[in-house]
């Protein structure tokens, strides 16, 4: 049995506990989020950073598999590669998904980040669990 997430996370972690999922984010649909655009939106909203928008293809089945990775490759070299025992609150853990990493959450505490995908809606999750652990690609911080 996995350890509940500490308590002591940032006080605006709460509100996207069950934030919902779009393919789009808010550009889809307002209120909601994909894996990128809730990264962005806390880093903007919550910790004063300015990033870039993200603007490649976003998951639309394997079928695009290839283009999501190679723009996701590309747009990850704005960010600065750092440790698992480097990260901090805001950074961010890139994770495979189907094979290739084009999946990101936003770490909330050591060893626990939130996001989001097609499959769950907001949640903060270790990712140090069986689900995850051979799915990281690393850390990055912006």
């Amino acid at each position: 049995m996995l350890a509940p997430p500490p308590r002591d996370l940032p006080a605006w972690v709460e509100r996207y506990i069950g934030a919902r999922y779009s393919d789009g984010g808010e550009a889809e649909r307002p209120g909601t989020f994909n894996c990128w655009t809730l990264y962005a939106h806390i880093q903007r909203c919550h910790l004063g950073r300015e990033i870039i928008d993200y603007t490649g293809p976003v998951w639309t089945g394997r079928r695009g598999l290839s283009a999501i990775a190679a723009e996701a490759a590309a747009f990850a070299q704005q960010f600065t590669p750092i440790t698992e025992s480097e990260a901090r609150v805001g950074d961010a853990i890139l994770l495979l998904n189907s094979g290739a990493p084009i999946h990101i959450g936003c770490v909330v505490a050591p060893g626990w980040m939130l996001h989001v995908n097609k499959t769950i809606d907001g949640v903060v999750e270790s990712w140090r669990c069986p689900l995850y652990v051979n799915r990281i690609e690393g850390f990055y911080r912006p």
